[in-house]
């Protein structure tokens, strides 16, 4: 096969390889920052979140807020004063809480991200907003609030 040929596969693999080390960076960044991530096992919105940080994760403070899987809260989620999942906590003492884009934490970590993933996710991946009290289930999904 000619090398022209090959081009394409071998720009693909080359921005996967930068986009994994540019991850990989950003989150020994948020670590270094001091940004933790509390969590529990049962919520797939955490569930999204890790997948929204990738190859960052390995880094990442992560808190297990579920004390065996079930919808009570560990004693150093309650200190934390985390109300729901999934909650960032900064080192200013600072709280965004629900799903949260890379340029979002980003912008409060301090840390830095190429411009190309600091980009909004799209739609699907928009950031959760969750209200303070649980809504009724007429009113849109229930939302899981564990004050």
């Amino acid at each position: 096969m000619s090398p022209l040929r090959m081009l394409p596969a071998m720009l693909t693999l080359a921005a996967a390889v930068a986009g994994a080390e540019d991850l990989d960076a950003f989150g020994r960044c948020l670590a270094r920052n001091g940004a933790v991530l509390y969590g529990a096992s049962w919520c797939p919105q955490c569930a999204r979140q890790v997948d929204i940080l990738g190859d960052a994760m390995e880094h990442v403070t992560y808190v297990e807020c579920s004390v065996g899987g079930r919808h009570e809260q560990t004693p150093d989620c309650e200190d934390a004063d985390v109300h729901g999942y999934p909650t960032w906590q900064f080192r200013d003492g600072t709280h965004a809480r629900g799903v949260q884009s890379l340029a979002e934490l980003a912008r409060h970590s301090g840390c830095r991200l190429s411009s190309e993933r600091a980009t909004p996710p799209s739609p699907s991946r928009a950031p959760v907003r969750h209200p303070a009290r649980p809504r009724a289930p007429s009113d849109g999904p229930l939302i899981i609030d564990v004050r």
